[in-house]
């Protein structure tokens, strides 16, 4: 099984091209998607650009699609507002977000009672940003075991971009002090917090970009204190990497993906659906 990044990676977070990224790829098991809040509803968008808006659709509807109806996991990655002081956030203190936590889980909520069914095991949340996270996890804490929601752990959002722009531009010992700082919040974190119950694997995500070497991935993770029998998502790889293997853990590789029948042929038509489906 592996999991595939932001659905078609020509038209990313689009539901339609997602949905035919899926029907051409069976051994894809879980979509990561991206979602941001526009008012009370959440919809696939990489940003709060009012064109990848437009484009996006409701979470209602990708997880009928997605998950009711083609038995994958959607992963959740949720965006939360940024601006400036965000990314400069690991050196500005506290800062205070928009994004409302409450929102998500009422309105997942309400997706369960609209579908009637529970989905749960099979829908993940997550977002980079460190704060909301902790959010995720004190909301998903008051529900009752079997209504909780798999809680994702990533690195930081304000490290991860951070250290992404950094490499380039600064010198290469503040560069390394930025990535210790990152790895140091995730290498010491309690995972734990985020486990359901006791028979269900903690999951983590770790970008590959941080690491110059598949082995210092691998060490990476033998070293941390992620739980042995957790689910270690690891983003994002060419086609052409072979699967990592590391003992006591599941590893799932992920991968963009095009439609293989555009690489064949033409683009094939979008899924057509019906775009006012929402709360």
């Amino acid at each position: 099984m592996t999991s595939c990044h932001h659905g078609d990676s020509a038209h990313p977070n689009n539901l339609g091209q997602a949905i035919e990224v899926i029907r051409c790829t069976p051994e894809i098991g879980i979509l990561e998607i991206d979602f941001v809040q526009v008012g009370d509803d959440f919809i696939s968008s990489h940003d709060y650009v009012a064109e990848n808006i437009k484009n996006g659709s409701p979470l209602l509807q990708w997880i009928e699609q997605v998950v009711v109806k083609r038995g994958k996991t959607l992963w959740i990655d949720v965006k939360s507002h940024v601006d400036f002081m965000t990314l400069c956030g690991c050196f500005c203190g506290d800062i205070r977000f928009k994004f409302d936590c409450r929102a998500l889980f009422s309105m997942l909520a309400k997706i369960c009672n609209t579908l009637k069914q529970r989905v749960q095991h099979k829908v993940w949340l997550s977002c980079q940003d460190k704060e909301v996270r902790e959010s995720f996890i004190r909301y998903n804490r008051r529900l009752k075991p079997i209504n909780r929601w798999t809680i994702v752990t990533d690195i930081p959002f304000v490290y991860s971009y951070a250290v992404n722009a950094c490499q380039y531009l600064l010198p290469n010992t503040f560069y390394s002090w930025i990535q210790d700082r990152a790895f140091h919040d995730f290498l010491t974190y309690n995972f734990e917090v985020t486990r359901i119950y006791a028979d269900v694997p903690v999951v983590v995500c770790i970008d590959r970009s941080f690491f110059a070497t598949n082995e210092r991935i691998i060490r990476f993770v033998e070293d941390s204190t992620i739980p042995l029998g957790s689910i270690v998502v690891l983003y994002t790889f060419p086609k052409t990497e072979a699967p990592i293997v590391i003992p006591g853990y599941e590893i799932i590789m992920q991968y963009d993906y095009t439609p293989i029948a555009r690489v064949r042929r033409k683009v094939m038509p979008c899924v057509q659906l019906n775009k006012s489906k929402s709360f």
